[in-house]
């Protein structure tokens, strides 16, 4: 909501990954403005906070980034402490999973991911659990988590995907109608258009792709 507000878009402190580190900082009882982040500390708080979106443990950060476990632990808890909105989102996709495998995005997508055993979570015990204390509790499986933690990345990247798959059918339609022969798009990613520019055309072409990837009235169109 910050950073979809013009008044508070440049605002640092909108920025989730310096407001989480100033807020984990914090609980060290050290003061931090969101402007003092170093380019390291900056790094690490993005991949602290996309690897706990995807379900990622503590343990599993360490493991695959090499960050000290006291620190991946202390961010975690006070990340999902702090953001109790988004755990309950992820709780009620996991939920939706185990009970009959189905989920669909908010772009429509349906995907099934199967689960090798039952499972019963207690709304009133669970819903604020990361996976990986889900995990413990319920007793799941590695198998099984694997497909939740599947599940939850399809419901980020998937209409993540679908707008910029639609974006970049606007922007060909754009380039017809106003004759632009310097752009070429030629690849995307979930969440990138790669294209061709001409040199001294980068900067207009990136005003040109921002205002289509940011056009709510274009994602009303699109019912994304």
């Amino acid at each position: 909501q910050l950073q979809a507000n013009p008044a508070t878009a440049n605002d640092p402190a909108s920025n989730i990954y310096r407001r989480e580190w100033c807020s984990y900082k914090a609980l060290q009882g050290i003061k931090y403005d969101p402007e003092q982040l170093s380019k390291e500390e900056y790094a690490m708080a993005k991949v602290l906070i996309l690897r706990l979106c995807y379900d990622s443990s503590p343990q599993g950060i360490t493991d695959s980034d090499g960050i000290p476990l006291e620190l991946t632990t202390s961010f975690a808890e006070n990340f999902w402490a702090r953001n109790t909105k988004l755990q309950a989102f992820a709780y009620a996709a996991r939920k939706q999973i185990m009970k009959d495998g189905w989920i669909t995005s908010c772009s429509g997508r349906r995907g099934q991911y199967r689960l090798y055993n039952n499972y019963r979570p207690d709304d009133d015990i669970h819903w604020n659990l990361p996976l990986w204390k889900l995990q413990r509790e319920l007793r799941i499986s590695g198998t099984d988590a694997h497909s939740l933690r599947s599940g939850m990345n399809a419901l980020i990247q998937g209409p993540t995907s679908d707008v910029t798959l639609t974006a970049c059918i606007d922007l060909i339609d754009y380039m017809f109608l106003h004759n632009i022969r310097w752009l070429s798009p030629f690849n995307m990613v979930h969440d990138s258009i790669w294209a061709l520019v001409r040199e001294d055309k980068v900067e207009e072409a990136d005003v040109i792709v921002s205002d289509i990837m940011t056009d709510p009235a274009r994602m009303l169109r699109w019912r994304i």
